[in-house]
């Protein structure tokens, strides 16, 4: 996979002042599509770099990514890692109010929801 591009601004490049550098939305959307394709081993790489590069600001995309991530590790095969990947999501996505983020964790734990285990957390020792 290509490394993140690294875009400079010029005078009158249109996606100044928007909502993201064109480097980082090229990276969001290269995500999307592997996500898209059901490519998880490329997804999860993708998503991590999104995470990696996300302006710390930007709750509400973090706690989106995050699910995202997650639905990737299941593609991936990795439940244990789409658990940890996910558990932050929640919380942001309440604190923000992001329905998407809430429909996403929720097409996330469908397929598993009736057959297998939850992940519980355990007591201190």
């Amino acid at each position: 996979m290509a490394d993140s591009l690294s875009v400079e601004a010029v005078t009158g490049d249109p996606s100044i002042g928007r909502y993201c550098d064109l480097g980082l939305y090229l990276d969001i959307t290269r995500a999307r599509y592997h996500l898209e394709l059901q490519r998880g081993d490329t997804a999860v790489e993708a998503f991590a770099t999104v995470l990696n590069a996300l302006p710390a600001e930007y709750h509400r995309d973090r706690g989106q990514y995050l699910s995202r991530l997650a639905y990737a590790y299941v593609l991936a095969g990795a439940p244990a890692e789409a658990c940890t990947a996910a558990q932050d999501a929640p919380a942001i996505a309440a604190s923000t109010g992001s329905s998407r983020t809430i429909r996403d964790l929720r097409t996330l734990v469908q397929p598993w929801a009736k057959t297998a285990p939850v992940m519980k957390s355990t007591p201190p020792v």
